[in-house]
């Protein structure tokens, strides 16, 4: 109804929930106008779909009703290189990768850094995302240093889980932790401006190599160092290295761990790394909007 009223040019849908992009193709069957679907996440190749239970019946309605996307959106959009292959193996023609972005207003032009070594995480910290092996490596450096132990700090922002808590008392490291908990957004991006080290944690999945948690584009847009926990061959670790925003490092590397602190720790001894990262802007709202936009324009002009 609204539509017969309202005359647009195209639609957008977004998922998930894929119920928006289900609902984009009986708007596209009814209307025939230019439509992008955009995938934030997979639809039913996205990690946490094997835990709903699906029955092999539902399954099958799922997959119909995805393919039923794939076939008549003018263009599928997904987050990643990685994902992009991944929905094309399916039956995806037409996709294009537009990644999510910062917007550079929401960052305080000049924040002090912290007087401690500060490594953040912002954000739910659950079972499938402990970073056993980093905290045994900051253990060993506090016992081989005293300068480290007592300069050191580990900030965890957000909830987290039971177990790690454990872990990190058993390993006798509340002095080294410090639990934030949940704060406003305000708060969070300021404590990433102020950290001397931004701590990014993948999930352990099949699917991993696509996923480009949401947080690393505003932890891009405070322009401090990132630290990324993930195996090796990720969409993550080359944007990385791409916008000379960090480095990721497999989750039981170990020595590369002990290494890269060391390093950024040094730094942090001989000029209190108050420089600020000098990372890419490709990923700022207007950049990635410009790129949308062009798709746009492409599916208006045919």
């Amino acid at each position: 109804a609204y539509l017969k009223d309202n005359p647009v040019d195209a639609i957008i849908t977004t998922g998930p929930p894929h119920t928006v992009n289900r609902i984009g193709y009986f708007l596209k069957k009814k209307f025939d106008l230019p439509w992008i679907a955009d995938f934030q996440d997979p639809w039913t190749q996205v990690d946490y779909y094997q835990h709903f239970k699906i029955s092999s019946w539902a399954h099958k309605r799922h997959r119909k009703m995805e393919n039923q996307v794939f076939d008549n959106a003018d263009l599928i959009t997904i987050v990643s290189d990685s994902w992009k292959a991944d929905l094309k193996k399916i039956g995806a023609k037409d996709v294009a990768v537009v990644p999510l972005g910062y917007d550079p207003d929401d960052f305080t032009a000049s924040v002090d850094l912290d007087s401690y070594f500060t490594v953040s995480h912002l954000g739910l910290l659950g079972q499938d995302r402990n970073p056993s092996s980093l905290l045994k490596v900051i253990k060993e450096l506090c016992t081989e240093d005293q300068s480290f132990a007592t300069q050191f700090k580990l900030q965890l922002v957000g909830k987290v889980n039971s177990d790690l808590q454990n872990e990190i008392a058993n390993l006798k490291l509340s002095d080294q932790v410090i639990y934030s908990g949940q704060v406003n957004r305000r708060e969070a991006l300021q404590t990433m401006q102020s950290s001397h080290l931004l701590l990014l944690l993948l999930n352990k999945a099949e699917n991993v190599s696509g996923r480009i948690p949401g947080k690393v584009f505003e932890y891009i847009g405070a322009k401090r160092p990132i630290l990324s926990l993930g195996p090796e061959g990720t969409d993550i670790g080359r944007m990385l290295h791409q916008s000379n925003s960090g480095e990721q490092i497999d989750y039981e590397n170990q020595h590369a761990l002990k290494e890269f602190l060391k390093l950024k720790f040094d730094e942090f001894k001989s000029n209190g790394n108050r420089v600020a990262l000098n990372s890419s802007n490709c990923y700022s709202h207007k950049e990635v909007s410009s790129t949308f936009a062009a798709h746009l324009e492409n599916l208006i002009k045919k």
